[in-house]
């Protein structure tokens, strides 16, 4: 990545055995996605740390584009294909999970994982959320958000069979609900966000009130969660565990031909267009890399 006006380098990434043939900013200018051979890649633009590594399109990523709304990008592969829905793949556990929730609001997302930590991430930006309340003392099997977003209920299974409550604003623990003696593999609230329920491995169900930490007759449980894939409220995002790994995806459907990608002849008018503007703007290096694109759009139509 260069300074458009001065040339200078400002941040490089490379790896051996693999093409750059796309790039592009987001809208908000916070992230980078390229398309090469090795197929398509979202990055801190400031970092030049990885977000999403995206592979799907076997003969490799020829165009990349972001959707207006930065929410979403496609990939066109040299086969012909058009993907692109993936995000994010949150990357800092260390073992498997199996557990993920989302926020009310869909801005924020909590996963448990078998290293013993539960850890929010910023659902917008994917980024982790610094928090105090990760480690626990054995694996956390499952997480989940209360209805008004305020509170996070872990699962904690092993010998320390509890369920743990804590407060998203401070981070601070509020209740350590006690009584299964099998490993609690699943844990949730209430709709009014009252009560808290936790299951066993032997499906075995105990409830407790929010407001006091005693334990209450399990009215009106909700279904017990399934492990895996979570969706956020607008039912547009999709957070899948793979791994020590989240990958979060926009599951909203594309237009038809939202992003068609240009045939060379289009290419050609762009690039030079945008080298003679950049010519008027004393703007040397990018007047290069258009003129650049120019010629390689040239060639690959004369080989037709």
């Amino acid at each position: 990545m260069w300074d458009a006006n001065t040339g200078q380098e400002l941040l490089a990434k490379r790896e051996q055995g693999r093409n750059i043939e796309s790039v592009a900013f987001s809208p908000e200018g916070q992230r980078i996605v390229t398309g090469g051979n090795y197929g398509g890649k979202i990055w801190n633009a400031s970092r030049g740390q990885v977000l999403l590594d995206q592979k799907g399109q076997t003969s490799g990523v020829r165009g990349v584009q972001w959707s207006p709304d930065g929410r979403s990008f496609v990939t066109v592969g040299l086969d012909g294909t058009a993907t692109g829905k993936n995000l994010f793949t949150f990357k800092g556990h260390t073992k498997h999970l199996d557990s993920v929730a989302w926020s009310p609001d869909g801005k924020h997302i909590v996963t448990g994982s078998f290293d013993n930590t539960a850890k929010v991430w910023d659902a917008e930006i994917g980024q982790e959320v610094p928090t105090r309340y990760g480690i626990h003392r054995n694996l956390v099997s499952s997480v989940a958000f209360s209805p008004d977003g305020h509170r996070i209920v872990t699962g904690v299974a092993g010998q320390n069979a509890t369920a743990r409550l804590w407060d998203v604003a401070t981070d601070r623990e509020l209740l350590v609900l006690a009584g299964h003696t099998e490993p609690v593999t699943r844990v949730a609230f209430s709709d009014d966000g009252q009560m808290i329920f936790a299951w066993d491995q032997q499906k075995n169900l105990l409830a407790w009130s929010v407001a006091s930490g005693e334990p209450v007759a399990p009215v009106d449980p909700p279904p017990e969660p399934l492990p895996g894939p979570a969706r956020s409220q607008d039912g547009l995002h999709h957070a899948v565990p793979e791994g020590n790994n989240v990958v979060v995806s926009d599951t909203s459907p594309l237009p038809e031909n939202a992003w068609p990608f240009p045939n060379r002849v289009q290419r050609i008018r762009y690039h030079a267009d945008r080298a003679t503007l950049a010519n008027q703007q004393n703007q040397n290096f990018a007047a290069k890399f258009h003129l650049q694109q120019v010629k390689l759009a040239e060639t690959e139509l004369l080989q037709e």
